[in-house]
Formats: C-alpha cells, sequence, structure tokens
C-alpha cells in the first residue's frame, strides 16, 4: 500500500523527534520542533530516500513548517521542485 506525502513526511518527521512530542501540518520545524540545521540537512536526505525524490537547498531553505516540507515534497515527487 502507498502511503500519502503527508504520511511520508509525518513519518520521517517523527523519526527525529523525542517520543511523545505531536506536531501538526502547522507545526515550525525550528521554533516549535526544535530542528538546528545539521537535523534539518538530515531530516530532508531521510525524506529524500524514503521518497527517491531531489530536492535543491535553496528550495529547502524557505521552508519552516511541516505543511511547507510537505509541499516541497509532492512537488519534487510531480518533478516541479529542481
Amino acid at each position: 500500500m502507498d502511503r500519502s506525502v503527508e504520511d511520508e513526511v509525518a513519518s520521517v518527521v517523527r523519526g527525529f523527534l523525542p517520543q511523545g512530542v505531536s506536531f501538526t501540518q502547522e507545526s515550525n520545524l525550528f521554533s516549535e520542533l526544535g530542528f538546528k540545521s545539521s537535523s534539518a540537512l538530515h531530516l530532508i536526505m531521510e525524506l529524500e530516500s524514503r521518497l527517491a525524490i531531489s530536492v535543491s537547498d535553496s528550495e529547502f531553505a524557505k521552508v519552516r513548517t511541516v505543511a511547507d516540507l510537505t509541499r516541497l515534497a509532492e512537488r519534487a515527487r510531480t518533478g516541479a521542485a529542481r
């Protein structure tokens, strides 16, 4: 069964957070969830691996929320984020 991009993004984000920490699509990766540049880099690398996508550094630099990351992954999957 194929998982949606939103489910995959949520799964990857969850894997980087302490157990029991909850978040929504509107959660800010940095100010609310505590991601730093190094953990954000690992996050995008894991997402690229799981979804077989490629995301440019300049596109990822615009990401702030989980929803932003989901939209970026969706665009990358359709080939629009190069």
